[in-house]
């Protein structure tokens, strides 16, 4: 924003200058101000002035049109510069979401370790099943073994009798 200060000085010399009214509204709208601001910057300039000293010297409309254009040239600057730190930021955010999305699906989805550990226990499960069988058919085995062992020791003892 434009220095009050300055603007008020500005329209001053303008006034005291020779300037016409419309050319110095038509000045003020163009650096930005309302039509609030400009009345209000007009009327203190045409007040008239208290224990304030006179400048030496008055500035030539070139001088006044090359302030303003000088003030206009350090706003325009000011919000380049917030433009372009606000894009920077933008760039910041957006990497930053990229990264977090990243992050989401590395952990949704299972790892090397997980998948490997799922093999190993669906194997181990599998081994398992195969122990299981492997033990039944033993037990099965053993028990007619010993039926056998069983019926052989009482065909003897009646052989003895």
């Amino acid at each position: 924003m434009v220095d009050a200060q300055v603007v008020q000085e500005t329209v001053k010399r303008m006034l005291d200058s020779g300037i016409d009214v419309p050319t110095i509204r038509q000045t003020l709208a163009d650096i930005g101000l309302s039509e609030a601001e400009i009345q209000r910057v007009l009327s203190q300039a045409n007040a008239p002035a208290t224990a304030q000293p006179q400048a030496p010297a008055e500035p030539s409309p070139e001088s006044v049109r090359d302030s303003l254009l000088d003030d206009r040239e350090e706003e325009e600057l000011r919000e380049t510069t917030a433009h372009a730190a606000l894009e920077e930021q933008g760039l910041k955010l957006d990497d930053l979401h990229g990264k977090v999305d990243l992050l989401h699906e590395k952990l949704a989805s299972p790892s090397l370790s997980q998948s490997a550990l799922e093999a190993r226990l669906n194997q181990f499960e599998k081994d398992l099943g195969e122990l299981k069988a492997g033990s039944r058919a033993l037990q099965d085995l053993l028990k007619k073994i010993l039926e056998t062992n069983r019926e052989t020791l009482a065909r003897l003892e009646q052989q003895k009798k």
